[in-house]
C-alpha cells in the first residue's frame, strides 16, 4: 500500500543526540530523556521558543538515521534529519521555516539568545550522589557536599579545565589516590579558593612541585572518598596524568541541568583554568569538541552571543583547539556580568580592558544580518519615517557589505514605531534572535529524536528555532486511510505548510513528465491527477486520493483488521459529495462489519475558490445549473 505510505510509521524530522534542548530542566542533551527506541514516550518540561515557554509532552527515539549537520559563520551548529525545519530568512526577506535539505552555504539562520534566567534562575539546588561506602581517608570523617552549588560548580570548572583524577582501579583505591588541579602560581586567590572548600570537606591539600607546567603547581586533594564521590556523579574525566584526560572534557549533565548562577559558575572556573584576557575580550581554549559545543551553547542560553573557531594544529600528532569567546565588546561586557572569573586575578583584568573598551563605537561591533531583501525593505522603510541619512548610514554598515547593525536597528525600531512593521522588525519582535550564516553543510549519520510540542510545535535546540514536526509534514499519513491530496496547505499555529506526495513526484519524474505545466495542473486540480490526461492510468489508481476511492472499502479494510485489535480504530471516512443516504448507507455497513466506532466523517468544502487561467479560459465558463431529477426520487435527498 504504497499510497499510504504504511512504511513510514515513525516520525522522521529529528534532531541528533547531542543537541541541547533549552527546557525547565536545565540545557537537557535530548538523548538523556529516552530510554526506548521506536515508541513514543512520555515526558513532561517545559520547553524555550521563540519568544514564550511550552509544554512538551512526548519524546520519540527514531534510531540510525541519515542526517545534515548544519554550520554558521560563528561555529554554530545543529545536526538534524534533512526533512527537520528551523527558522531562517527567506530568500525575499521573510521569517520563514526551512527543511535542512532545502538550506545552502550563504543562507541565513535565526538562532535565539537568552532563556536559561527565565526558565532555571530559581531553580533548587540539585542533590548529588554520596558514595554508599565510608567516607574517610585514615579514619578521618570526611563531609562531602550533598548539593550542587555555586561554589562546588565553580570547583568543577577548575577541575574540568586543568585538573585530574588519580586512582589505581575503581572500586579499589588506595591513600595516593584523590584529585589534582593545576593553578597558576601568580593566582592565589584560586589557590587558597581551592584550599578553602577542600578543608570544609575534611581534605588536606598538598603542592606537588614535581608536576609544574608552564609557571603552575599541581595541587593535590588525596582522598579516596572524594575519588568515589567524583565518579558517583558522572564527574570524572578520562582517566589520565596532568592533561592528558582534557580531550574528554564535558560539562556534567548535573550542571546543565542546574540553576543558571551554577551553570555560569562552572564555566567561570572553565574560563580561569583555560581561559585568557586580552584587549576588549576574553577566551577559552581546549581540545574537547564537545566541551567547546556546550560552553557556546551555554553561554548564549545566558544571552552572550559567542563564537567558536577551530585551530588546526602545526606540529603532526598534536590536537585541534577549540576557543570560545564573546563575539564582541557588548558580549564580552555580558559575559563580564553574568560569567566572569570569579575570584581569579583575571576578573580585575577584564574589567580593566572593558572598562578602556566600552564606548559607542566599540559597541556597535555587534551582529548583523546580510539579506539582501531584508536590507531593502529597512532602508525604504526608513526614508518613508524621515530617518536622516547620518543615523540610517550607521546602521547600513558600508565595511560589512550594506550589511544591517542589529544592536542600532533596534534603537531605531524602538523610536520610530512604524519601523516595527518591517520584515526585521517583525523577525526581532519574535523574541531575543540574532542571525547567522551557514558556512557548511555535512551529511552524517546519527541516533535521533523527536520531541512533540502540542499546538505550538517548536522548540530551542542548541539555540537554533527548530520545528517538532508533526506526521503528515514529515511525509507520514495514518497508514490505515488514503493520502488526502497529493497537493495541499496545511496549517497549524506554526504557520502554513505546503503538503506534497514526494512518490508521485518521482514516479511521474521517471516518465519525463515532470515540468511546469504538470505543476500548474496539479495545482489547479487541487492536488488530484485523475483528470490530467498525459497521467497514465496505472499511475492514476495508484495515488487516488482519499475523495476518489469509495468509501466503503476502508470500512471493509478496517473490519478484515478489528479482528486483530482489541480496542477501536481511529478510522476517517471520505465522502466527496455526502447525503443522508450515502451517510446511513456507510454507518450501516460500519456496524454489520463489527467496527467498534469510527473517527472523523470528512467531506469537501461547499465553496471552491474560483481558478482562471489565461491558458484555457473556458475553465472558467459556468457550467449548465443542476436540477432535481424529479424521475428518480431516490438519489434526490430533498424529494425522499
Amino acid at each position: 500500500m504504497r499510497n499510504s505510505n504504511t512504511m513510514a510509521i515513525a516520525p522522521t524530522a529529528c534532531v541528533a543526540r547531542d543537541t541541547l534542548i533549552l527546557s525547565s530542566e536545565g540545557l537537557v542533551p535530548i538523548e538523556t530523556l529516552s530510554v526506548s527506541t521506536g515508541q513514543w514516550q512520555t515526558i513532561n518540561m517545559q520547553v524555550m521558543q521563540e519568544s514564550n515557554l511550552a509544554l512538551s509532552n512526548q519524546l520519540y527515539l527514531n534510531g540510525l538515521t541519515d542526517t545534515l549537520r548544519v554550520v554558521t559563520k560563528r561555529g554554530s551548529n545543529l545536526t538534524a534529519t534533512p526533512n527537520h525545519r528551523i527558522r531562517v530568512v527567506g530568500d525575499n526577506g521573510e521569517y520563514a521555516w526551512k527543511f535542512l535539505s532545502e538550506l545552502r552555504v550563504g543562507d541565513e539562520v535565526i538562532r535565539r539568545l537568552g532563556g536559561h534566567q527565565e526558565l532555571l534562575a530559581n531553580k533548587p539546588y540539585l542533590v548529588l550522589q554520596i558514595p554508599q561506602k565510608t567516607n574517610t581517608i585514615n579514619q578521618k570523617k570526611v563531609g562531602l557536599p550533598t548539593e550542587l552549588t555555586e561554589e562546588v560548580a565553580y570547583l568543577l570548572g577548575l577541575y574540568m579545565g586543568d585538573g585530574y583524577l588519580k586512582y589505581s582501579e575503581r572500586g579499589h583505591y588506595t591513600k595516593k589516590d584523590g584529585i589534582g588541579i593545576a593553578i597558576c602560581d601568580d593566582d592565589a586567590a584560586i589557590v587558597e579558593f581551592v584550599q578553602q572548600v577542600f578543608n570544609k570537606m575534611g581534605i588536606t591539600v598538598l603542592a606537588d612541585t614535581s608536576k609544574k607546567n608552564s609557571g603552575c603547581t599541581v595541587y593535590f586533594a588525596y582522598s579516596t572518598a572524594l575519588v568515589d564521590w567524583f565518579e558517583s556523579n558522572d564527574f570524572t574525566k578520562s582517566k589520565g596524568n596532568f592533561g592528558d584526560g582534557s580531550a574528554s572534557a564535558f560539562i556534567p549533565q548535573a550542571v546543565l541541568q542546574s540553576r543558571t548562577n551554577v551553570l555560569a559558575a562552572f564555566i567561570s572556573g572553565l574560563f580561569v583554568a583555560d581561559g585568557t584576557v586580552s584587549d576588549c575580550h576574553t577566551e577559552f581554549a581546549t581540545v574537547s569538541e564537545i566541551l567547546a559545543h556546550q560552553v557556546k551553547v551555554s553561554l548564549e542560553s545566558m544571552d552572550i552571543v559567542t563564537t567558536l573557531s577551530l585551530s588546526q594544529p602545526e606540529t603532526l600528532g598534536k590536537r585541534p583547539v577549540y576557543r570560545v569567546r564573546p563575539s564582541n565588546v557588548l558580549a564580552t561586557q555580558q559575559f563580564s556580568e553574568t560569567v566572569g572569573f570569579g575570584v581569579s586575578r583575571k576578573d580585575a583584568k577584564l574589567k580593566e580592558t572593558l572598562a578602556k573598551c566600552v564606548s559607542e563605537p566599540n559597541m556597535r561591533r555587534e551582529h548583523h544580518v546580510e539579506n539582501p531583501a531584508l536590507i531593502v525593505d529597512f532602508i525604504a522603510a526608513a526614508r518613508k519615517c524621515g530617518i536622516n541619512e547620518p543615523l540610517l548610514n550607521g546602521v547600513v554598515c558600508s565595511k560589512t557589505n550594506g550589511a544591517l547593525n542589529i544592536h542600532l536597528a533596534r534603537r531605531v525600531i524602538a523610536e520610530y514605531p512604524d519601523m516595527a512593521n518591517t520584515q526585521l522588525g517583525l523577525i526581532l519582535s519574535k523574541g531575543n534572535v540574532y542571525f547567522e550564516k551557514i558556512v557548511d553543510i555535512i551529511p552524517s549519520r546519527d541516533m535521533t529524536y523527536d520531541l512533540q510540542v502540542p499546538e505550538y510545535n517548536t522548540y530551542i535546540a542548541n539555540g537554533f528555532v527548530s520545528h517538532n514536526t508533526i506526521s503528515n509534514i514529515c511525509g507520514v499519513t495514518q497508514s490505515i486511510e488514503p493520502t488526502y491530496q497529493n497537493l495541499y496547505v496545511k496549517s497549524n499555529l506554526s504557520g502554513e505548510f505546503t503538503i506534497i506526495n514526494p512518490y508521485l513526484v518521482q514516479d511521474i519524474k521517471a516518465l519525463g513528465l515532470w515540468d511546469e505545466v504538470m505543476i500548474n495542473d496539479l495545482k489547479y486540480c487541487d492536488g488530484s491527477i485523475r483528470l490530467i490526461d498525459r497521467i497514465p492510468e496505472e499511475i492514476k489508481r495508484l495515488y487516488a486520493t482519499a475523495f476518489e476511492i469509495d468509501p466503503s472499502w476502508l470500512v471493509e479494510a478496517a473490519s478484515r483488521r478489528q479482528k486483530w485489535i482489541d480496542q477501536a480504530q481511529s478510522l476517517n471516512l471520505y465522502l466527496l459529495e455526502p447525503s443522508g443516504r450515502k451517510l446511513d448507507d456507510l454507518y450501516q455497513l460500519a456496524w454489520m462489519r463489527g467496527l467498534k466506532t469510527t473517527y472523523y466523517m470528512r467531506t469537501m468544502g461547499a465553496t471552491r475558490v474560483e481558478k482562471s487561467t489565461a491558458i484555457n479560459p473556458q475553465l472558467n465558463a459556468e457550467s449548465t445549473p443542476q436540477a432535481c431529477a424529479l424521475d428518480d426520487s431516490e438519489e434526490c435527498e430533498a424529494c425522499q
